[in-house]
């Protein structure tokens, strides 16, 4: 038994035997009330001990909890689907965690409201106190319960409050923060498990597929014919073509090597250029980033150029400014000695 659903194959069979063997019909066949199928068949099941009824209710409501598990096959149909529930299944156990953190809680406190000296009828006893946090956990307890709880035994009301802080505060808020955790780390990978459980299931159900539906099936996907690239490029057969935007991935590096001459099979492999180590791609690749470079340092040198023309043009500005001052100032001392 490989994977859990072989398990639970087996554990469903069981159950369906038990089942058989409980069946209260099966113990009215003999009966002298009539068929099973007249209303006579009818009184003899409800006449069977009510034991032997709720037995066989608990192993049928156990087959059909089996039954909706094993269905979970079907979310390998939908891609998303399927990797939501494997991620249902990685964050399981943080789960796990946190039941056995709630109930070493409540195993403890039910102990230590028990060596109280209080008279609350939902605490006497371990059992009743340990059913009584159960309640409080999941936010099932009685309001009313709290407040008398508080009027009457303040220690046990004390003891309470401490339960709530430890079970719904933290541990809550500890399972929120552990379940993100682990759901994001593992949600990255998902889509490929589930894509891979859809294989495995596919490889699993190859063999029942008859032969003439196989080669149907293989007719209608058409892999003899060849793919076009682009529009007029022709590439090669035994593929399925999807189309998509062409800004979902844009790439500026040709991903196919073309090669000129015969497309037969015979032709031997094209021989790449050895030359000093660069093909002609390689060689156009450097010379446009050799160009890019360029354009750039000339871009910045006509920029620092105009800036410096600028500066030049003000500095000449303010000379002949301060020229024509001078000669103002000369002139101005020239006519005072005369």
């Amino acid at each position: 038994l490989e994977e859990w659903q072989e398990s639970f194959s087996l554990l469903l069979i069981v159950v369906l035997c038990c089942m058989l063997c409980l069946e209260p019909l099966l113990r009215c066949i003999s009966s002298d009330e009539g068929s099973i199928f007249d209303v006579g068949a009818v009184s003899c099941v409800r006449s069977q001990s009510r034991g032997l009824l709720v037995a066989y209710s608990v192993a049928s409501a156990v087959a059909m909890g089996l039954y909706f598990l094993l269905l979970l096959d079907l979310a390998a149909v939908s891609t998303r689907l399927s990797a939501f529930v494997l991620s249902c299944r990685h964050v399981a156990p943080e789960v796990l965690l946190f039941v056995v953190a709630v109930g070493f809680a409540v195993l403890a406190f039910s102990c230590t409201v028990s060596a109280l000296s209080q008279s609350h009828e939902d605490f006497q006893g371990i059992p009743s106190s340990a059913g009584s946090f159960v309640r409080i956990a999941f936010r099932m307890f009685n309001r009313d319960g709290y407040d008398s709880m508080q009027r009457r035994e303040p220690a046990l009301y004390t003891a309470v409050t401490f339960f709530v802080i430890v079970a719904g505060i933290f541990l809550g808020n500890l399972l929120v923060a552990q379940l993100n955790a682990a759901f994001r780390s593992v949600r990255e990978d998902m889509d490929g498990f589930a894509r891979l459980n859809r294989a495995e299931l596919i490889a699993a159900w190859m063999p029942s597929v008859s032969a003439r539906r196989w080669k149907s099936f293989l007719a209608k996907l058409r892999l003899e014919e060849r793919l076009e690239f682009n529009e007029g490029d022709v590439g090669m057969a035994g593929g399925l073509q999807m189309f998509e935007p062409a800004s979902a991935h844009p790439t500026t590096v040709e991903s196919i090597r073309r090669f000129g001459g015969s497309t037969s099979l015979e032709a031997p492999w094209p021989e790449e250029e050895a030359g000093a180590g660069f093909s002609e791609e390689d060689r156009f690749d450097k010379l446009e980033r050799t160009l890019e470079k360029a354009m750039k340092r000339m871009c910045s040198r006509a920029a620092a150029s105009g800036r410096g023309d600028g500066g030049a043009r003000r500095g000449r500005s303010l000379g002949t400014y301060g020229s024509s001052s001078g000669l103002e100032s000369s002139g101005g001392s020239m006519t005072s000695l005369r």
